[in-house]
């Protein structure tokens, strides 16, 4: 219902105005006699367009409408003034206060709701012009903090794989010493039997201890071999076939080195033996399975039972990748959103509360965006409090070394879960 405030201090003109809007249910109406109660309803009552005179007492509509359009919380109302002044010189006055339509007394009904009709079309287009411009100005804000926050992890990126690359040294020569003692250890065990009681056991407890240290090594190599290897694969951006199971494989061993994905929840594949190599960019893949695996964690943060399932498969045309959660879902009132850029359940990074999950809106977009690419799609099925499923569903000639067809920037490089 539009709101019109109609400010005369003649009642003869307010009663006819009143009479003209009486028979619609389209307009609710307010009323002033003089300036200031004028500016007070403009405040309270937010009308959509002012009918506002111009002779008036203590101040006149020039003034009014002066007022009104200074006030950023009034400015975007519409005013029309109604005057029985008709000089030009009084309606370029009333222009040069930001008057937006002028109309003389004695006035024709018809003209007079022409001239509301338009107004109040040109306040809805204003006000969705500016809603159009704050939603932009959220969306260029939130796409620069993921843009430098993308490069501050691809700066963190190199650091790391260049501090872990300069591991390698001193963890191989902790193990080759740790392997002397060892060796040492096994020409010293049999001296010891004629030994003291207690000096055979230290020497024994020793054994044992060495024997851990060298394992931890071989788990920290293998760590750091992977690092590097992830690091390797994904400092390329050119077509290589991908092995999908190892790949899939590959990432979940690395995202546990988060202590919740490596402890608290249960990891199954379901990993087709089968399945034909893809052609594609091992960076894109591991991003869409750190995403999906991420969100996966997220959705099941209270869940009883914390579980990800993780399926390859294909048929005669596809190559089809499923992750499944017994997260808490996703309700039906949101989910065709979920794939929406800057769209998240989840609140941004600094919003949130104590042990709260942050997101984007980026990652879902971005996945989708990238399997476009492959002419892939990515589809969703979810139950609430029972868990959700996405499938991502690749045609199979991809996997024969028929390249893409659209460019790389399609693809986008988001690198956030939603």
């Amino acid at each position: 219902m539009s709101r019109i405030l109609v400010v005369d201090d003649e009642e003869k003109y307010l009663h006819s105005i009143q009479r003209i809007f009486l028979d619609t249910t389209d307009y609710e109406l307010q009323y002033a006699d003089n300036g200031y109660e004028a500016l007070r309803l403009a405040g309270e009552f937010a009308p959509d367009v002012i009918l506002l005179d111009i002779m008036m007492p203590d101040m006149d509509g020039y003034e009014v409408c002066r007022q009104i359009k200074a006030n950023a919380a009034t400015a975007g109302i519409m005013v029309l003034f109604l005057s029985g002044k008709a000089g030009l010189d009084d309606r370029l006055k009333g222009y040069e206060v930001l008057a937006d339509d002028y109309i003389t007394k004695p006035f024709e009904t018809e003209e007079l709701l022409a001239k509301v009709r338009i107004l109040l079309r040109l306040k809805k287009a204003q006000d969705e012009l500016r809603q159009m411009n704050q939603t932009l100005e959220k969306i260029v804000a939130q796409r620069t903090r993921q843009l430098v926050l993308q490069e501050r992890q691809a700066m963190a990126g190199r650091m790391v794989h260049g501090i872990v690359h300069n591991f390698r040294n001193p963890l191989m020569a902790a193990h080759g010493f740790a392997s002397l003692v060892e060796q040492k250890m096994k020409h010293l065990l049999p001296c010891s039997l004629t030994w003291p009681p207690g000096q055979r056991q230290a020497i024994e407890a020793v054994n044992d201890d060495i024997k851990l240290v060298l394992a931890s090594l071989l788990r920290i190599e293998g760590l750091v071999d992977s690092l590097l290897q992830k690091g390797r694969m994904e400092a390329t951006d050119k077509y290589q076939r991908l092995n999908l199971n190892e790949l899939l494989a590959a990432e979940v061993k690395f995202l546990e080195v988060d202590p919740e994905i490596k402890h608290e929840v249960s990891k199954e594949f379901q990993l087709d033996p089968q399945l034909p190599e893809f052609f594609g960019i091992y960076a894109e893949f591991s991003q869409l399975c750190g995403n999906m695996v991420k969100n996966a964690v997220d959705a099941m943060r209270h869940s009883p039972t914390k579980k990800i399932t993780i399926c390859t498969r294909h048929d005669a045309e596809k190559i089809y990748l499923d992750f499944k959660d017994t997260g808490q879902g996703i309700s039906p009132e949101v989910i065709g959103q979920i794939f929406e850029p800057f769209f998240s359940t989840k609140p941004l990074k600094g919003d949130e509360k104590e042990g709260e999950a942050t997101g984007t809106g980026l990652g879902l977009y971005a996945c989708r965006q990238m399997m476009k690419a492959y002419h892939g799609v990515i589809t969703v099925s979810s139950e609430p409090q029972v868990g959700t499923t996405f499938t991502v569903a690749l045609p199979y000639t991809a996997a024969h070394g028929n390249e893409r067809h659209s460019s790389p920037e399609e693809g986008g490089q988001e690198g956030l879960a939603s």
